[in-house]
């Protein structure tokens, strides 16, 4: 089991609400989208649940909803339900640009729907 489902402490290990995972089949590490904690965080394989993962994402987010990792590891998207956008950041380094929508909900071609 990774993490623990209850209100964070501080902790990299406690997760809060966990909505989804991505596993990279050729390395075995697990992303998750740790929603609640605003965060995304990596656990490698045979790595102690215990300890946590490491953080991967965080500035920016709102409520990271959704995630995809490139088959290299070096990017990754998540659907930020809160800022209404698809972020991007270069594994690594915790910067995000904006993929997809422009942080309004409607049915602009920039913008994402709820829908």
């Amino acid at each position: 089991m990774l993490g623990e489902n209850v209100e964070s402490n501080g902790s990299i290990a406690v997760l809060h609400r966990p909505i989804d995972l991505y596993v990279v089949s050729s390395s075995g590490n697990i992303y998750v989208a740790d929603s609640t904690n605003q965060r995304v965080l990596r656990w490698l394989p045979g790595g102690d649940p215990a300890t946590g993962g490491g953080l991967v994402a965080s500035n920016t987010l709102g409520t990271p909803y959704g995630i995809v990792v490139t088959a290299d590891e070096q990017t990754l998207y998540v659907a930020d339900t809160s800022n209404n956008c698809v972020k991007k950041f270069t594994v690594g380094i915790d910067i995000a640009t904006i993929f997809a929508g422009n942080g309004t909900v409607d049915s602009g071609p920039n913008e994402l729907s709820s829908q």
